[in-house]
């Protein structure tokens, strides 16, 4: 595991030159194993949060849930995408479908994310959202669930669909009742 091997690797590193303790030195053959090790676990860690991350978003690429709706909105029309990492295939589907995708996620993706705010922005130009796509919250879902389904629906006109997406691991099964609670009935 990463994190063991990082620790271990600082552990000598902090007691490196200390009393009855050789001195450290960059290329010792253990300190390469371990920073080697690390960064292998680092790796793995990082394709398998990619990994997780994305699945919600190719579930809705599969499925096309906005299809049906973008013909009665009119061309251009913003839809909101809440929480989800940038994910150009999304993007270009949802232009496709002739819709405005506006981004908002209440955590970065990056140092300099345009999208992170503490609530989403309104629709532009007075034209209401056409509907939301929002990812259920990866951290930890009770309240962050009810906090972003009370966010997005301050935005939304009355009626509108909200399509939410997860992963079962993160508890995406409770979306139903979450919904139920924050926005009224909802079907799975």
């Amino acid at each position: 595991h990463w994190r063991t091997v990082g620790h271990i690797e600082l552990g000598l590193r902090t007691l490196a030159g200390r009393e009855g303790w050789p001195p450290s030195r960059e290329g010792e053959p253990l300190t390469r194993c371990l920073t080697a090790a690390a960064a292998r676990g680092v790796a793995v860690a990082s394709e398998r949060s990619t990994r997780l991350n994305g699945a919600p978003a190719a579930l809705l690429l599969r499925l096309s849930p906005w299809a049906a709706a973008a013909g009665r909105k009119g061309r251009g029309a913003p839809l909101l995408i809440a929480g989800f990492d940038p994910d150009s295939g999304l993007d270009a589907a949802l232009c496709a479908a002739g819709y405005t995708p506006v981004h908002w996620r209440r955590f970065a993706a990056t140092a300099s994310d345009a999208a992170a705010a503490p609530w989403p922005p309104p629709a532009e130009h007075g034209a209401p959202y056409a509907g939301c796509v929002a990812r259920w919250p990866w951290y930890a879902a009770g309240d962050a669930a009810a906090m972003l389904l009370h966010a997005v629906a301050s935005v939304l006109p009355r009626g509108a669909p909200l399509w939410v997406a997860g992963n079962a691991d993160e508890g995406a099964e409770g979306a139903a009742g979450a919904l139920a609670q924050s926005v009224g009935p909802a079907t799975l």
